[in-house]
């Protein structure tokens, strides 16, 4: 495990003052901590900064913000608290029956495949997931030959993530991420921007992580046009709790709403994944203009980016009730591949 930390070391970079590496220092984090620490931390070159490890070796490069949840008990009605709290319960589960469809695994190798033909011999062979979750990802990618890591503000998903995957794993905040630039080829992340309330610094930090030479996978995320429902559909669709309630004895699959309480809080969770929220795709096209990649956008994609995927139930239903035709692909959710402008990413027929 000890060797999980040499090896991340090259790549980090201090969240505090944003410029310098980080060392390894043999002795115990100075300060009380929440969790069991190890015998080390890390201690920034510059601003001196320390950021404990946990004595099963993961680096917990914290921000104030996630510092403040971690050292307490989270705060639901904060999103980054919401979503640690919700992740720290859940991850097993989210683990064991989310995003079990084989279509999702296949479009995220489309994707990756897409983005390593352009891949040149500088570009890095490291691959970053941030929001790793407990590794789906991850496990998705194994194959392609670069060394993963994962990144998550829930130590329960990254321990999930680590133990399925072998994959290197880092605590921090995704607004600000932990690493050098330009040190990752391939940036990763599935159906988590909508999770986090600054998404335009994530997408910002996204493009700064990533090689120039590399690319970026944004999957499974929900447009501005595709939350866009009307009164009547909101109002059904507030409706599902009771409904899903009891569904969730019957499918695993919809664990999160045994609890009420719980399925509520994960709204908070997903504060970009509402009725009238999304993702405004003009935006999200500039901010990778600004960061130096090229955005390509696949609406409703199924199990490659070349295909459609036909709307499911519910979303049928809410368009409809929204009066507008709901096999439109635009109103589904959207991948998103950033790379360096100019690059043609040659459709993959092979899975």
């Amino acid at each position: 495990m000890t060797n999980q930390i040499s090896a991340l070391l090259g790549l980090l970079q201090c969240p505090a003052c944003g410029v310098a590496p980080l060392e390894s220092v043999a002795q115990p984090y100075p300060d009380d901590l929440p969790f069991e620490p190890s015998g080390q931390h890390l201690r920034c070159h510059q601003c001196k900064a320390v950021f404990p490890v946990t004595a099963d070796h993961i680096p917990v490069l914290w921000t104030p913000a996630l510092k403040a949840q971690m050292l307490a008990e989270p705060d639901p009605e904060s999103n980054l608290g919401a979503n640690l709290q919700i992740y720290n319960t859940i991850s097993d589960e989210y683990l064991a029956y989310t995003r079990r469809l084989p279509e999702n695994a296949l479009r995220i190798r489309d994707a990756a495949r897409r983005l390593q033909d352009i891949f040149t011999a500088d570009t890095p062979r490291y691959h970053l997931d941030f929001g790793c979750g407990p590794g789906q990802v991850l496990g998705w990618l194994q194959d392609t030959g670069l060394t993963p890591v994962g990144l998550d503000v829930s130590l329960a998903n990254l321990r999930n993530a680590r133990q399925s995957t072998g994959a290197l794993v880092v605590c921090g905040d995704a607004t600000r991420m932990p690493f050098r630039a330009d040190v990752f080829g391939l940036v990763t992340e599935a159906s988590v921007l909508h999770h986090i309330q600054d998404w335009q610094a994530v997408v910002r930090e996204a493009g700064r992580v990533c090689h120039p030479a590399g690319g970026i996978v944004l999957d499974a995320e929900p447009s501005r046009e595709m939350v866009a429902f009307s009164r009547l559909a909101v109002f059904v669709f507030d409706l599902r709790f009771p409904v899903y309630r009891l569904l969730s004895r019957v499918w695993k699959s919809k664990y999160i709403f045994r609890n009420t309480e719980q399925a509520k809080l994960n709204l908070k969770a997903e504060i970009h994944h509402q009725p009238g929220t999304g993702f405004p795709l003009e935006e999200l096209k500039n901010l990778f203009l600004q960061a130096g990649y090229e955005l390509h956008l696949f609406h409703s994609p199924g199990a490659d980016l070349a295909s459609v995927k036909p709307p499911k139930l519910q979303n049928m239903i809410l368009n409809l009730l929204s009066f507008r035709n709901p096999w439109n692909p635009k109103f589904g959710s959207f991948t998103a591949l950033g790379a360096a402008p100019g690059k043609q990413l040659i459709e993959r027929t092979s899975r």
